[in-house]
């Protein structure tokens, strides 16, 4: 079978949605054999597809977890890809994204992360097709063999965080899938993760907002902040509890509380996901 949520094969455009446990029907009599584009499965010399702020997640397949494009064109804006899975087959390859023989492929601030194949965890670029990355995330993605995030060329346009090598366990520190504000789900960087402030403006021309449609840009004092990835965080930090008059060498009662938010929701300490909690300091000032 080929595509288990969306079969294109003409000029097709995604907006905020979100395909989700699809898997590719049997492609012949061994059941072990699925087929191609857990989610999405374009092909066509002249076909495009554009995704635009929407999550392919859950999906399986054989090849192309999330996305299998054959021919033609695809562009990613604001969009995730996650926890997709190619399986039970020699040629199990690209967890995110299998690309065949496209015209052209292109990632704009978008994430592939945490998916999982036989080899190709995140994308496999099999004929080495025209592909481009720019403020984009391809890392935290699994394989049983080898080229765990990215295999076969690609043009880097900044603002990435993504490599080909053969063993990669790059790593983004993003929060799980999750809903985090706007109509899907996303995966916004925690803190101290290396996908915060990567991005570059350049590549951002045109996109105001992110998947979550929140402002693509941040401001922490005087400077501009783009993230890498489909998720642009906006942490604050403010006081929970307010301290009383500090004397020195003297313990403050009662004791101060930080709570550390992103974009308004409190952030959970010492986790990958943003939930109800605060994060306490305490001690002599």
């Amino acid at each position: 079978g080929y595509g288990g949520g969306i079969n294109n094969s003409g000029s097709l455009t995604i907006n905020s949605s979100s395909i989700t446990s699809n898997t590719a029907a049997v492609n012949n009599s061994n059941p072990g054999n699925l087929g191609y584009g857990g989610g999405i499965y374009t092909t066509g010399t002249t076909s495009t597809l554009s995704i635009n702020n929407s999550t392919v997640s859950g999906n399986s397949s054989n090849a192309g977890g999330a996305i299998y494009i054959n021919t033609g064109s695809m562009v990613l804006t604001n969009t995730t890809l996650s926890g997709n899975t190619v399986i039970n087959y020699n040629t199990a390859a690209g967890g995110g994204i299998y690309i065949n023989s496209a015209t052209a492929v292109t990632l704009a601030n978008s994430t592939v992360d945490r998916n999982h194949g036989q080899f190709g965890g995140g994308i496999w670029n099999y004929n080495n097709s025209s592909l481009t990355l720019k403020n984009s995330i391809v890392a935290d993605n699994t394989v049983i063999t080898n080229y765990t995030q990215m295999r076969g060329n690609y043009t880097d346009l900044g603002g990435n965080l993504a490599d080909n090598n053969t063993y990669s366990g790059l790593t983004a520190n993003l929060a799980v899938l999750g809903s985090y504000g706007g109509p899907t789900q996303s995966m916004p960087a925690i803190p101290g993760s290396p996908a915060v402030c990567l991005g570059t403006a350049a590549n951002a021309t045109g996109l105001a907002t992110d998947q979550r449609a929140l402002a693509r840009t941040t401001t922490y004092g005087t400077s501009s902040c783009i993230d890498a990835g489909a998720v642009q965080t906006n942490f604050s930090l403010a006081f929970s509890t307010q301290p009383s008059n500090a004397v020195a060498g003297m313990a403050i009662p009662p004791p101060p509380v930080l709570q550390l938010s992103e974009s308004g929701s409190p952030l959970s300490p010492g986790s990958n996901s943003i939930s109800s909690a605060r994060v306490g300091v305490y001690g002599n000032f």
